[in-house]
């Protein structure tokens, strides 16, 4: 719902003032940007939670939620800035193919070259394998998955973090595709996945004010 409400007003922004297309969507321009600004205030105020200690008594999910909020976070913003090979005009490795390595998601672009140059069987071998590698761990931790997926929906926490983490999926799927289309609407998908994280860190932090509000009543009761 966010992200086609969000896509909707890119779209109206850019027909009503075309001349904002190129600010919008060009290299390092507002989306971008944006995206890597609330990704990094994200990561600051998810880390800021942690060390004024929300973790503490909370149940594994909520620790493990807690935690991957600012690590996701940072991960995304420093992506974002290509780890900082143009801010500080650093030389990243260069790929096989073309390209050069300056983000997390050119994993999936090697493995994808991988893919379309290997044998047809040895593809399919290792697909199988693959396969049957990841649903046999799925299978040995169906109780935790579905955990995680009762959580998912059941707090306002899990809710922002399941959504930041579905379009960051998104994102990472319409990078395979060419194309302007395609290009923007993963542009939307880490937008607003960068936002979803900033509400996350924002409800982590409001459950350490929460804590501390309730001890402080619990101390001045006593």
């Amino acid at each position: 719902m966010f992200f086609g409400t969000l896509t909707i007003l890119i779209i109206l922004t850019v027909k009503i003032w075309p001349a904002t297309e190129l600010a919008l969507f060009q290299e390092d321009g507002l989306i971008e940007s944006g995206t890597a600004i609330a990704d990094g205030i994200a990561a600051i105020l998810g880390f800021h939670a942690i060390h004024l200690g929300v973790t503490r008594n909370k149940t594994m999910l909520d620790r493990l939620a807690m935690w991957t909020i600012p690590v996701l976070s940072a991960i995304c913003a420093l992506d974002e800035i290509s780890w900082g090979a143009r801010l500080f005009e650093l030389e990243m490795p260069e790929m096989q193919g073309g390209g050069e390595f300056d983000g997390l998601h050119d994993v999936f672009v090697i493995l994808e070259r991988m893919a379309s140059n290997a044998e047809p069987m040895t593809l399919v071998f290792t697909t199988i394998l693959i396969m049957a590698i990841l649903g046999g761990l799925l299978y040995w931790q169906r109780s935790f998955i579905a955990a995680c997926l009762h959580y998912s929906v059941s707090s306002n926490l899990g809710r922002a973090l399941a959504s930041a983490i579905i379009l960051l999926a998104f994102a990472t799927f319409l990078d395979f595709g060419h194309g302007r289309i395609l290009s923007s609407l993963e542009e939307y998908a880490e937008l607003s996945a960068g936002l979803f994280l900033l509400l996350a860190a924002c409800y982590s932090l409001k459950m350490v004010y929460a804590s501390r509000k309730t001890a402080y009543l619990n101390r001045a009761g006593a």
